[in-house]
């Protein structure tokens, strides 16, 4: 039996200087940080008169605890999701992150999609003040890791004299601290040339763009395309188009007569009896 099962979660494939996942390094805390603008209230385009916010909240939901009607698997064990969205009731501040809804950690998806589904929406779209927000947090600041914000936005910022190049400059903060981004842009905002160039100018800095169609950020019109979207960020970041690997049982420390074991619910450590123990020729431990 082998005393630890490594998680295949691998490096992402960005443009420039990417940030890896080296083999044997921790897992890879990813914050998904959710726009909950009043714009989000609307439908994402004419073919639906369902909200956007009701969409991302099931399409989240999907993504995080699989869906097998859908044929969505759940995610990589190894991938630490934590939550946080913004704006909150005050406009034009950054919604809750000491603590965020819900912290990165091992198996607690179905605690960061109740988050989720708790999300209310209000007015503004304060993006640079969230980015900053989040990157204070300890699981953004816990360098011992690699580190991912998965932002969902409909739209381009609307807080601050220069909103839209310091949205850009947040994520640059973010990357320069080791931080990647990922942004998905829900809705009709390939439509709004100016929304395009800023989630365009997001995605360059923080060195995850898609590279499909000359888009830097994932376009997303729709619920089919914001799964496509999301489900292809994650497999980027669980290893599919990668070889490396972390190890999720550098996060736990078991004693002299345990072995680690990944679980569903992430890594734990299990008594066995036989470890420390020299058997002679001919015989075994049981």
């Amino acid at each position: 039996m082998r005393r630890r099962w490594m998680a295949a979660v691998g490096a992402l494939v960005l443009v420039q200087a990417p940030i890896e996942v080296e083999a044997g390094s921790k897992c890879p805390n990813v914050v998904i940080l959710l726009d909950a603008s009043d714009s989000m209230n609307q439908p994402p385009d004419s073919s639906t008169r369902e909200k956007k916010i009701v969409i991302a909240k099931r399409v989240l939901n999907q993504v995080l605890l699989g869906d097998t009607d859908a044929g969505l698997p759940a995610p990589n064990v190894g991938l630490r999701f934590g939550f946080t969205y913004f704006p909150s009731a005050t406009a034009c501040q950054p919604g809750p992150t000491s603590p965020m809804p819900a912290e990165c950690e091992y198996g607690h998806n179905a605690q960061v999609a109740q988050a989720i589904n708790a999300v209310t929406l209000h007015t503004s779209t304060p993006t640079s003040q969230a980015l900053d927000a989040v990157g204070a947090t300890g699981d953004l600041v816990d360098n011992t890791r690699p580190r991912y914000v998965l932002l969902v936005t409909d739209g381009k910022p609307t807080c601050g004299a220069d909103h839209d190049n310091e949205s850009i400059r947040a994520v640059g903060r973010l990357y320069s601290a080791g931080v990647g981004t990922f942004v998905v842009g829900f809705g009709t905002v390939a439509s709004d040339p100016q929304a395009v160039g800023v989630l365009n100018g997001m995605a360059a800095a923080g060195q995850a763009p898609v590279g499909d169609g000359g888009a830097s950020f994932y376009p997303a019109t729709d619920e089919a395309s914001l799964i496509q979207s999301l489900t292809s960020i994650l497999r980027k970041t669980s290893g599919e188009l990668g070889q490396t690997g972390c190890d999720p049982c550098l996060d736990l420390s078991c004693d002299a007569h345990s072995r680690c074991v990944v679980e569903a619910s992430g890594p734990k450590c299990h008594f066995d009896p036989c470890l420390g123990v020299t058997c002679g020729s001919g015989q075994f431990c049981e």
